[in-house]
């Protein structure tokens, strides 16, 4: 990198990452400017026409129900309006649209069939695990999708022996509203295009944590998902929730969100 290099473009989707080197080299006198998940957001946008808004309201109903669970750190809820008119990070996505980056902490217990039928009152059983990694070149990748994702989801339901994918709740990662929507379609939970539909499905409860928009815990928001998920299945009235039998469970990392881990739990 040249001394009168005046601006420097990073391409990355972990806000934690941008953040830290744009501070690095604004000390150093650059003018920076991110991408983040701007090239997802555009393509996925453009082919299926879901708007801006569309996007805050998927913002706002998330850190509503992460304030609504108390176990997220909140000021404040942003509604639609001020979702869209939080600061550029790489167009058509607002600052607000991306994940949150925070510290936390998570811790999960697995146990044999015996001592968890002996100790939970309601087990959650571990049915099914998927994995897979999509191309490393960005550009190599298949536009508007995310098939490593498919992919890890195909391999989690075969494995939990599932013919058909109607779980009662799913609790997924997202790099940004666009992810989310487009990781909701990748599992099989909606047709593409058409993951903003599940914001007032009742069939499929999604996110009713928040998920990670309003709280992504870096290298530790899958697990959180999976912690989550356990917690609704086993304790469904406190969420609202009426018997639900299974979830869907979704974690990733990488740039433009590369690698997929999907898990099916069951009661």
């Amino acid at each position: 990198m040249s001394a009168d290099m005046d601006t420097v473009l990073i391409v990355d989707d972990e806000p934690s990452i941008v953040d830290s080197l744009s501070f690095l080299l604004q000390q150093n006198g650059y003018r920076v400017v991110s991408a983040a998940s701007g090239l997802q957001a555009q393509s996925y946008l453009s082919a299926h026409g879901v708007t801006e808004r569309q996007l805050a309201n998927v913002v706002t109903r998330r850190w509503t129900e992460a304030a609504r669970r108390g176990r997220v750190e909140i000021d404040s809820v942003p509604d639609a309006e001020a979702v869209l008119a939080s600061a550029n990070v790489a167009a058509p996505l607002k600052k607000l649209m991306m994940s949150r980056p925070i510290d936390g902490a998570v811790a999960v217990l697995l146990a044999s069939e015996d001592i968890a039928r002996r100790v939970a009152r309601t087990p959650v059983w571990f049915t099914g695990l998927g994995s897979s990694m999509d191309r490393h070149a960005f550009a190599a990748r298949k536009p508007g999708t995310l098939e490593a994702c498919t992919v890890a989801a195909r391999r989690a339901y075969d494995n939990a022996g599932w013919k058909s994918v109607k779980p009662s709740l799913a609790e997924v990662s997202a790099s940004s509203a666009v992810t989310e929507l487009m990781v909701l379609e990748s599992l099989g939970l909606a047709a593409p295009g058409h993951g903003i539909d599940l914001l007032d499905d009742a069939a499929v409860a999604v996110n009713l944590s928040g998920g990670a928009l309003p709280a992504d815990p870096i290298m530790a928001t899958g697990l959180l998902r999976l912690s989550e998920a356990m917690r609704q299945l086993s304790t469904p009235g406190l969420y609202g929730l009426k018997a639900p039998t299974s979830a869907v469970v979704h974690g990733a990392g990488g740039v433009g969100m590369q690698t997929h881990c999907v898990m099916t739990l069951e009661v």
